[in-house]
């Protein structure tokens, strides 16, 4: 079962991994507040990596803390924002990094791939559909694609 993406990664094996790995860690804040710093300092670890700008998720719960938000509106508002958010990604590949260097900063540095995101987006709505609790629904979504960037950025 699961979605196989173009490198043979499923939606299952990504969660899966994520749920075999040490757990996420999540900086949040006010703009200007540092969050930025934190997640840099973080990232150097050769353990961990970092991942800026998931504006993605906020936009998501906004959705679902709607005012009577139906179901239609969820659905059409999310895979329309979506669509977006994935097409304005640039592709950094490690380009501009000496070969020792193992951390790459950037507000654009997310590796998932753009068929993952797309497929755990449509797993995420379906469970909505189906009653499964939001929150949860989105906690894997994230979770997801959390764990298929930590892949692409070096399997830390």
């Amino acid at each position: 079962g699961g979605c196989r993406g173009s490198d043979n990664s499923t939606i299952d094996g990504a969660r899966d991994a994520h749920t075999e790995s040490l757990p996420l860690v999540v900086v949040c804040g006010a703009g200007r507040s540092g969050t930025t710093l934190v997640a840099d300092l973080l990232g150097m670890h050769s353990e961990m990596t970092p991942m800026y700008e998931t504006d993605f998720i906020m936009t998501i719960v906004n959705y679902l803390d709607g005012e009577g938000a139906e179901y239609d509106e969820l659905r059409r508002e999310t895979l329309r924002f979506m669509d977006q958010w994935l097409v304005q990604l640039p592709s950094r590949e490690r380009l501009s990094k000496a070969a020792h260097e193992r951390y790459v900063h950037g507000l654009h540095h997310v590796r998932f791939s753009r068929e993952l995101a797309i497929h755990a987006t449509y797993r995420f709505l379906d469970e909505v559909r189906s009653g499964r609790p939001a929150v949860r629904s989105l906690a894997d979504l994230a979770a997801t694609l959390f764990a298929d960037h930590a892949r692409r950025d070096g399997g830390k």
